[in-house]
């Protein structure tokens, strides 16, 4: 990729030290490095608006309490008999995934 634009920040000793140490240890300069990292890594976004937050909060727990409806309904339908223990499974394995991903997104916020 070519390299067109010249972007300056200020920093401080400190960070400028630990900056210049970890891309000698990797054997880059400090601007690769600093390219690589952008592009490579992930970057949680924290939200600043409380109103957001709380917003975010209520939707995750009513996504909570739907699954836990689900969880009822599947067990229910394999108690009447309405469906085979291969399916149960497989939804069941399903509500776990979902409910891992939703627990990981509440842990990345706080």
């Amino acid at each position: 990729m070519k390299k067109e634009e010249l972007f300056k920040f200020r920093i401080s000793k400190e960070l400028k030290d630990l900056l210049e140490s970890k891309s000698q240890y990797v054997n880059m300069s400090a601007s690769e490095f600093l390219r690589q990292f952008i592009s490579s890594s992930n970057i949680n976004v924290k939200i600043n608006n409380k109103k957001d937050l709380k917003e975010l909060i209520w939707n995750i727990n009513k996504i909570g309490v739907n699954i836990n409806q689900l969880a009822h309904s599947l067990n229910y339908s394999i108690q009447m008999e309405k469906l085979d223990s291969y399916n149960y499974k497989n939804l069941i394995n399903k509500l776990i995934i979902i409910e891992n991903q939703l627990d990981s997104i509440l842990e990345k916020e706080f």
